[in-house]
């Protein structure tokens, strides 16, 4: 059996690391049905690096208001790890 590892970084405004890999892996399975594939999301530490830090981690998202530079209320979010000891 085969194996294919697929870790793709997000499409900025289009797909996250996860969607964009998991379409990867339906376009093998149809290439290749017996093949076996492993999602792997990754970020370059830009747009979508809590996504894969939170997948890796089994954490949970957690949504805040802010103020941006101008005092402009907004919506941002951080994560905590699966087991409680890390904020990202």
């Amino acid at each position: 059996m085969k194996k294919i590892v697929i870790a793709i970084d997000s499409f900025k405004g289009c797909l996250t690391s996860a969607e964009a890999g998991e379409a990867a892996a339906r376009g093998v399975h149809a290439a290749c049905p017996e093949c076996r594939t492993i999602v792997l999301p990754v970020a370059d530490g830009g747009e979508g690096m809590l996504d894969v830090l939170l997948a890796a981690s089994s954490g949970k998202r957690i949504t805040v208001r802010a103020h941006d530079p101008l005092m402009q209320p907004y919506d941002t979010c951080y994560g905590i790890s699966g087991d409680g000891n890390t904020a990202f």
